[in-house]
């Protein structure tokens, strides 16, 4: 019972950050995507966090304010999403497995 009540409040988290997600790009009014790939982050989304427009290029942080800009991915942040990935995909199988012993 405790797994789906978790996996549920999960979901719920996902949605309502998705929703926070759509604000419109302060430099083209483009839509912010909810889901950025862990390989297109730059060092201060994995810190702070943030968007990147895919439009137009430019990073927001949180708030959907224009934030100053580094370097696009560093390796260091490609090692971390391979990692995040990797988490996640293992997490699944758990889930699965105990979805199946019940």
């Amino acid at each position: 019972m405790t797994t789906w009540l978790t996996l549920a409040v999960f979901l719920v988290w996902l949605l309502a950050r998705h929703r926070r997600a759509n604000n419109p790009c302060p430099n083209c009014d483009k839509p912010l995507s909810g889901f950025q790939s862990p390989f297109a982050k730059s060092r201060r989304q994995w810190i702070e966090g943030g968007y990147y427009c895919s439009t137009c290029g430019s990073e927001t942080d949180l708030a959907g304010d224009i934030a100053p800009t580094d370097q696009r991915p560093a390796k260091m942040s490609i090692v971390i999403g391979v990692m995040l990935v990797s988490i996640g995909l293992l997490a699944a199988v758990l889930l699965y497995a105990q979805l199946l012993r019940q």
